[in-house]
């Protein structure tokens, strides 16, 4: 495994910005859970961290093939366990440039989009209608007003969803939820 890394770049636009892409050292890998469906989340040991929690956990989500997370899982591993072919260096998943180790690896992100049903203050819960798309646990959510990286945690159904924080909104504000094929956490 020395000398090993494992590559995750997301958006459309080559990556230029902190959080599009990362390397990290196969060594650091902390752990691999089911996080949706559809999404399979990846943990790494923090880099660099002021951070004095003892599980403060970098992570990785990559969007997958429903049901298809074991799968996946035995496809990187199995890359790591394998000859290096380019030199240490393993692209899981490359959403600019449409690289992925396994075809139940997506490198494309979705979109749905919904408006505020009913203002809401410093609430998890909240009511959308006027939907577009479909909205799923783990999509990460932007509008006027929304406050920090927030995601869809629970999706009771299209019209009721609970939010990963705290918010304070407005009625029929419009809001996106994108279902990005990577998505990087880093720990500040």
């Amino acid at each position: 495994m020395e000398g090993k890394y494992l590559y995750f770049a997301s958006g459309t636009n080559l990556p230029d910005a902190i959080g599009e892409s990362i390397l990290y050292p196969v060594n650091s890998i902390a752990g691999v859970e089911p996080f949706a469906p559809t999404k399979l989340k990846m943990f790494f040991t923090p880099r660099n961290t002021s951070s004095f929690v003892e599980d403060d956990n970098e992570f990785v989500v990559i969007k997958v093939t429903i049901g298809k997370h074991k799968q996946v899982t035995d496809a990187i591993i199995a890359e790591i366990n394998s000859g290096s072919r380019d030199g240490g260096f393993i692209t899981v998943s490359d959403e600019p440039n449409s690289i992925s180790l396994n075809s139940d690896i997506s490198t494309t992100s979705t979109t749905a989009s919904a408006s505020v049903n009913g203002a809401i203050t410093a609430a998890t819960s909240i009511a959308v209608d006027g939907n577009s798309g479909t909205i799923s646990v783990g999509d990460v959510v932007t509008g006027t007003g929304i406050s920090g990286v927030v995601t869809v945690s629970t999706v009771t159904d299209q019209n009721t969803l609970v939010l990963s924080s705290a918010q304070t909104l407005n009625d029929d504000v419009s809001l996106t939820f994108t279902n990005a094929a990577v998505r990087i956490s880093l720990v500040s």
